[in-house]
């Protein structure tokens, strides 16, 4: 484990260490967010006439599951990078199921349906931002509707289904729920093989998937502002 890894599984452990720890998160994320790309978030939502922008911390929020403490704060995902991370795949769309694990208010699986994906799912364990996602999937202009559904739930009961999938992260939950996370995905390959392709951004926990699925291959990154890599698990 890391000398990162290592430090916030201290901070995590001690209460009032952890709450003051997050809130200072909070605070920077929120002040990061508009100045990075606040802006340019709310004219993606006017132009698209959604609302995905914004920014919120899960212990504001009603979560599904045990795991909201270990949760990071909302964030949605760049347009740029998420075209750029599915881009770089040279894959055949549609044999694919798009998973987006953590979905927030949707803007991820929108922006994947424009990809020919067989399906698109959004698992969200935050109420208020699974219901927003409802409300931005019947106006978001998609050939057709049925292809995207979005679910209430805690990643940790979601049963994946059992055919080709790409899954998306946006670094949503730390190192302990990833790695139980990969845990239940590798349960669920060795029963029943399939191929299973995860793209991650921001990828502050990627050795955990190094740990879990050693013979994973590296199928793309990037590197600069807002990272990503692409790896194929089975």
């Amino acid at each position: 484990m890391g000398i990162k890894q290592s430090l916030r599984g201290f901070v995590y452990s001690q209460p009032s260490i952890r709450d003051a720890w997050l809130k200072s998160q909070t605070a920077k994320r929120k002040v990061r967010y508009l100045i990075d790309y606040g802006i340019w978030d709310w004219f993606f939502d006017k132009w698209n006439g959604i609302e995905s922008a914004g920014a919120a911390i899960p212990g504001e929020l009603c979560v599904s599951g045990p795991n909201g403490e270990k949760a990071t704060p909302y964030l949605p995902v760049r347009p740029p990078i998420f075209q750029r991370a599915l881009s770089s795949l040279k894959i055949d769309y549609p044999k694919y199921l798009f998973v987006d694990i953590g979905s927030g208010k949707g803007r991820a699986v929108f922006l994947a349906s424009r990809f020919p994906f067989h399906k698109l799912i959004g698992v969200e364990f935050a109420k208020e931002l699974y219901e927003q996602a409802l409300k931005n999937s019947r106006v978001w202009s998609v050939d057709d509707p049925n292809r995207i559904s979005f679910v209430w739930q805690d990643i940790l009961e979601f049963e994946f289904p059992q055919r080709p999938s790409l899954l998306f992260l946006y670094h949503p939950f730390g190192a302990d729920v990833m790695g139980a996370l990969l845990n239940r995905i590798r349960s669920s390959i060795e029963k029943c093989p399939r191929e299973v392709i995860m793209i991650y951004v921001n990828p502050e926990n990627e050795s955990v998937i190094r740990s879990y699925f050693p013979g994973a291959e590296l199928m793309s990154s990037f590197v600069s502002k807002h990272s990503f890599v692409a790896y194929r698990l089975s």
